[in-house]
């Protein structure tokens, strides 16, 4: 029997787009880069894990702690970011951070970490951390976050903060957020903490606290300044606060930290920032300002992927901004998990061809890098005599595409490989497969972070435009832009510059574009929505299936397919249904 197990918004097609049922036409949703990967992606991205504190942590309610320091903190140093809930405390701590580094852990590596009222916490979190590094990450009343946090640290590294050092930043009250926080500390450095300096270590919810930390930081650790800078100092909810922080420091002044990115991320609802536009250049003055090499908008399969391409094989500085809390949450984690062979896409698309080529180098990564696979083939299969001229031009445009091993079988051999079918003819797949999509968006998360991306989640691109002939993004974040009544003009908290912009936003990447003035509207594809669902087999201990199962392809999509999982659940899906645009992205995209 079959019950309706999930509804997949959006359309299917996670690695290589063959079951590409959605936004933009032909070459949107995964397929590899190019021209016909406009949108591609599939969703939004983001990571489980509560921000880090350090030893000296005040346990949650530091209300009053004394000279300056955190109730746990010796002498004043701050060894420990802030407290949670540290109501008027902070005043004046970290004076004496000497060359920025957390005196109470032990060589940067912060080995023994409170968890304060973490009711949930931590399930999960550094699982794979090897090498010793970051042995206790904590989340001062972290409710429910830091799930699966750690989990692959490449090179001993805590979700990338490479070589042991989790040179902490304190998370106070942050129910829920910051997932993925000190995920992309490459080489030593927390989420763009430069050079794993700790120099400024906010709180959040610390209405009004702060005044005058950071006062002897040296060198310009100031938030949201590149080099040596404290760019992961956080805080959410920071209505005015930070008054005076930074005081002393040289080379830069406090720019107002980029609010909801991990660059110097300061309160996603910091309501004293900014001014109010976002079409114009006329409003630039005096909102914060950043630059970086390369940018990937989305952290779904496809923007990860590239993730890794810009910097483990070219070698380039890449940021990765994701209005979600986590990696992967739109179609990436909606969809069959089927690796396609290249059957079904005309030969002159270039789908086609990166399809059959993104198969071979999918199997080949997945080989290397002990991501869970399993090449299990396809049957394509028709029940009725009308769909056997079908299924025959089906296979010569596979063999066109440069597809290996297709062959037309006889109903009887079909229903001998799958005695729980039914067909006339089929079109035998063996090149078709499956793969855990979820460990390969981290593996290329891993690598991408251990040569130094950084990513920044709850971060949202709300438009750019162009000047001096270069893109100029517009920042906001998530919760300010959850927040935005619709009828005022939202304006940016952040202009950041770059010399490369990938969009890989998956289903918003049209709308997205539409919002970059200076671009040519002619060059966005046009954007078809549609929505399905899966049903899954249930009350099974044995699958009834070996392997994939597809009809002939229908207008839209691949029609009703048999999936099965890596641990044999078999899933029917998904349907088509067109809609008439996304209702589950900010209304401000589909304005």
């Amino acid at each position: 029997m079959c019950h309706n197990k999930r509804t997949c918004k959006g359309f299917e097609g996670a690695v290589d787009g063959g079951d590409s049922v959605g936004s933009g036409g032909e070459g949107v949703g995964p397929g590899g880069a190019g021209a016909d990967s406009v949108g591609a992606g599939g969703g939004d991205s983001g990571g489980a894990g509560g921000e880090t504190t350090t030893r000296g942590v005040a346990r949650g309610n530091d209300r009053g702690a004394t000279r300056g320091n955190n109730k746990g903190a010796h002498r004043g140093k701050n060894r420990g970011a802030a407290s949670g809930n540290n109501r008027g405390a902070a005043r004046g701590s970290n004076r004496d951070a000497a060359r920025g580094s957390n005196r109470d852990a032990a060589r940067g590596s912060t080995r023994g970490v409170a968890s304060a009222n973490n009711r949930g916490a931590a399930r999960g979190s550094n699982r794979d951390a090897a090498r010793g590094s970051t042995r206790g990450v904590a989340s001062a009343n972290n409710s429910g976050a830091a799930r699966g946090s750690n989990r692959d640290a490449a090179r001993g590294s805590n979700m990338g903060v490479a070589r042991g050092s989790t040179r902490g930043v304190a998370s106070a009250n942050n129910s829920g957020a910051a997932r993925g926080s000190n995920r992309d500390a490459a080489r030593g450095t927390n989420m763009g903490v430069a050079r794993g300096s700790t120099r400024g270590v906010a709180s959040a919810n610390n209405s009004g606290a702060a005044r005058g930390s950071n006062r002897d930081a040296a060198r310009g650790s100031n938030i949201g300044v590149a080099r040596g800078s404290t760019r992961g100092v956080a805080s959410a909810n920071n209505r005015g606060a930070a008054r005076g922080s930074n005081m002393d420091t040289t080379r830069g002044s406090n720019r107002g930290a980029a609010i909801g990115s991990n660059r110097g991320v300061a309160s996603a609802n910091n309501r004293a920032s900014g001014g109010r536009c976002v079409s114009t250049t006329a409003w630039a003055a005096g909102i914060p300002t950043e630059r970086v090499d390369c940018v990937v908008i989305g952290a779904g399969v496809v923007g990860l992927a590239v993730a890794r391409e810009l910097s483990v094989k070219l070698g380039r500085e890449v940021l990765v901004i994701e209005s979600a809390p986590t990696f992967g949450t739109g179609t990436s984690s909606r969809n069959s998990q089927v690796i396609h062979a290249g059957i079904y896409y005309p030969p002159t698309f270039l789908k086609a061809k990166f399809c059959v080529r993104g198969r071979e180098l999918l199997y080949q990564f997945c080989r290397e890098h002990e991501i869970p696979h399993k090449q299990i083939g396809k049957l394509i299969v028709a029940t009725g005599s009308s769909e056997i001229p079908k299924l025959y031009d089906l296979m010569n445009r596979g063999i066109q595409n440069g597809v290996d091993g297709l062959r037309m079988i006889e109903g009887n051999e079909a229903m001998r490989l799958e005695p729980e079918l039914q067909c006339l003819k089929a079109v035998a797949s063996p090149a078709s497969g499956i793969v855990d999509t979820h460990s390969l968006m981290m593996s290329f998360m891993g690598e991408a972070e251990s040569y130094g991306t950084t990513f920044s989640y709850n971060t949202t691109v709300i438009g750019g435009h162009l000047q001096g002939g270069q893109f100029h993004l517009h920042i906001c974040g998530t919760k300010a832009l959850e927040s935005w009544d619709g009828r005022s003009v939202l304006h940016p908290e952040l202009l950041l510059s770059s010399n490369l912009i990938v969009n890989s936003a998956g289903l918003s990447a049209p709308a997205l574009a539409t919002r970059f003035n200076g671009l040519n509207t002619r060059d966005i594809p046009a954007s078809y929505y549609s929505r399905g669902c899966y049903f899954t087999l249930a009350n099974t201990k044995i699958p009834p299936f070996k392997h994939l199962i597809y009809p002939i392809p229908e207008d839209g999509g691949l029609g009703v397919h048999v999936t099965l999982d890596l641990n044999g659940q078999v899933k029917f899906g998904p349907d088509v249904e067109w809609v008439g645009g996304i209702d589950d992205i900010s209304s401000f995209l589909n304005k």
